[in-house]
C-alpha cells in the first residue's frame, strides 16, 4: 500500500484517523497507541506478511540490544553489546541487499563461478536498519534508554515513515508518543498535514509521474540521443527524483502531523545549494545525521585534523553511495561525491570569492551529471547519455516524440517538444521559485485563496491517481 493509491487516501487513512482519534477520550493512552500499532502492522502487513516478520524480528533483536546496553555495568560489556547489535543488523542488511553483488565480484577472483541467489528485500530495510543502528549508537553513549516495548513497537513500525523514511530518532517519537498533549485532534496541527499531504500527492502524481515517462523513455531508446534530447532526460530525472522523494516526505510528515506527531524535515531546497557540501546537508537531511551519527562520528568526525577529516567524509559518502544501492554505478557516485566534498572542503576559502549565482548554476549542473550515474541500471547506460548531451550533429527534435510517448497517445513532434519543455519549466519555477513545502506549512494560513489553491492540487492529483505509480526511494 502506497500513499498515492485510492485505497490508501479514501479507506485506510480516514479510517486510521477516525479510530485513533475516537480512542482518544479513554483514561487509558494505550488503547490509543495500540489502535496505531495494529494500524502500522497492517500496513505494512499488506506488501507482505514476510515483510512485517523481518521488520518485527529485526527489531525485536535490536530492542534487546539497546537494554543490554543500557544495563550493562562495564565498559567491556557495553562494547560487546554494541559490536554485536551493529554485526547482527548491518549482517542482516549486507545478506538481504548486498549479498549477490559482493559474491558476483568476489567469487571469480577465487576460481568459483557465480549464481545469483533469489533473496527476499524486505521493505524499507535500509531505512529501518540505520533507524537502528542510530538507538544503537545512542543508547551507547548514554544519550538516552530505550522506553516501554509498547512505544518502541510504535516507534519502530509507525507507517509514515517506514517504507522510505525519514529515518526518525528514538528520541524524536518516543517523547512525543507519550506525550498526553499529542493524544487529541488539533486543529492546526491537522491542517498543517492535509497542506503537505496534498502538496506531496501533487508533486508525485502530477509532476514526478509525468517526468518519468520521458527518463524511462530516454534511457530505454536503442539509438544515440541528441543534444536536446539527452540534456531533457538528464534534467527530467534530476526533477522527478526531487518530486517524488520529496514529495513522498512531504506526505509522510503531513500524515503524521495529522495524527498529532511532528517528524523531521528531510528537505530544505536543496537544488537552491551553492556548494555539494550544502546540497547534501539539505537533501535527504535525516540520512545525512543517521551517516552522522553511525559513520562519520565513530570514525573520528573532525576532531583528528584536517586530513583525518577529509578522509572521514570521502568514506561517508561511499557508504551513502552503497547504501543506495548494490551496482558499481552507485559505489563510484558514492565515490565521485566524497572527492568532490574533499575538495570543497580544502578549496572553501577560494570557492567562497565566486559569486554565490554561479556557484549554484555550477552545483546544479554537478548534480544534474551525477544523478545520470545513480539512475543508469550500468556504466556504459551512464556513458550513452553523457554522450548525448554533447552530440550536436543535429537538434533531432523528433526524438522527443519518444520520450513523450505514453503507450496511449503518440504526439507529432511539435507537441512533444513542447509538452516536455512545458514540463521542465513548471518543474524549474517550483523548485526555485516557490516556497518550501515544508516551511510554508510551519506558518500556514488557510485563507480563500490557499484553500482554493488546496482544491486545485487535490483535484489535479485526484485525475492522475489512476497512473500505476510507485515511489523511487523504496527500492533504496
Amino acid at each position: 500500500m502506497t500513499f498515492s493509491t485510492y485505497l490508501f487516501l479514501f479507506l485506510f487513512l480516514p479510517l486510521s484517523l477516525l479510530g485513533y482519534f475516537a480512542l482518544s477520550r479513554a483514561k487509558n493512552p494505550v488503547w490509543q497507541r495500540l489502535f496505531l500499532l495494529a494500524a502500522s502492522l497492517v500496513f505494512i502487513g499488506y506488501a507482505g506478511v514476510l515483510h512485517l516478520v523481518w521488520l518485527l524480528a529485526s527489531g525485536t533483536l535490536a530492542y534487546l540490544f539497546a537494554l543490554w546496553l543500557g544495563k550493562a555495568q562495564t565498559k567491556a560489556q557495553r562494547k560487546t553489546a554494541l559490536v554485536l547489535g551493529v554485526v547482527i543488523q548491518v549482517g542482516l542488511l549486507a545478506y538481504c541487499k548486498y549479498y549477490n553483488f559482493f559474491a558476483e565480484n568476489l567469487l571469480p577472483l577465487f576460481g568459483k563461478d557465480f549464481t545469483a541467489v533469489n533473496i527476499f528485500l524486505p521493505l524499507g530495510i535500509s531505512f529501518f536498519t540505520f533507524q537502528q543502528l542510530m538507538l544503537l549508537v545512542n543508547v551507547y553513549q548514554e544519550k538516552y534508554r530505550v522506553g516501554s516495548p509498547l512505544t518502541y513497537a510504535l516507534f519502530l513500525a509507525f507507517f509514515p515513515y517506514r517504507s522510505s523514511g525519514p529515518i526518525v530518532d528514538w528520541s524524536v517519537m518516543s517523547e512525543q508518543i507519550e506525550d498526553p498533549s499529542r493524544r487529541r485532534f488539533d486543529t492546526a496541527r491537522f491542517t498543517r498535514g492535509l497542506y503537505l499531504l496534498v502538496v506531496g500527492l501533487a508533486k508525485k502524481l502530477v509532476l514526478a509521474d509525468t517526468l518519468a515517462i520521458f527518463v524511462n523513455n530516454g534511457f530505454a531508446y536503442e539509438g544515440a540521443l541528441r543534444a536536446p534530447a539527452a540534456w531533457a532526460v538528464m534534467l527530467s530525472y534530476t526533477f522527478q527524483l526531487y518530486f517524488d522523494f520529496s514529495g513522498y516526505s512531504d506526505m509522510a510528515l503531513g500524515i503524521a502531523q495529522m495524527f498529532g506527531f511532528d517528524l523531521p524535515q528531510n528537505f530544505d531546497s536543496p537544488y537552491k545549494s551553492e556548494s555539494c557540501t550544502v546540497f547534501w546537508r539539505r537533501w535527504h537531511m535525516t540520512l545525512g545525521r543517521a551517516l552522522t551519527t553511525c559513520v562519520y562520528i565513530p570514525l573520528g568526525g573532525n576532531r583528528r585534523g584536517l586530513p583525518r577529516t577529509c578522509l572521514n567524509i570521502f568514506l561517508v559518502m561511499a557508504v551513502s553511495g552503497l547504501w543506495h544501492g548494490a551496482s558499481w554505478t552507485f559505489v563510484l557516485w558514492g565515490v565521485i561525491y566524497g572527492a568532490i566534498q574533499v575538495f570543497e572542503r580544502i578549496s572553501m576559502p577560494l570557492l567562497e570569492k565566486i559569486p554565490k549565482t554561479l556557484r549554484v548554476i555550477g552545483t546544479f549542473l554537478t548534480v544534474n551529471l551525477l544523478w545520470v550515474l545513480f539512475r543508469a541500471p550500468t556504466l556504459e547506460g551512464a556513458a550513452k547519455i553523457y554522450g548525448g548531451l554533447f552530440r550536436f550533429s543535429s537538434l533531432g527534435l523528433s526524438q522527443f516524440s519518444v520520450l513523450a510517448e505514453d503507450g496511449i497517445i503518440g504526439l507529432p513532434t511539435p507537441l512533444a517538444v513542447a509538452f516536455v519543455l512545458g514540463m521542465l519549466a513548471v518543474s524549474f519555477v517550483a523548485v526555485f521559485c516557490f516556497e518550501n513545502a515544508y516551511r510554508k506549512a510551519q506558518s500556514l494560513v488557510l485563507d480563500k485563496k490557499t484553500l482554493c489553491w488546496l482544491v486545485f492540487l487535490f483535484v489535479l492529483s485526484f485525475v492522475h491517481l489512476s497512473r500505476l505509480s510507485t515511489f523511487i526511494y523504496v527500492n533504496f
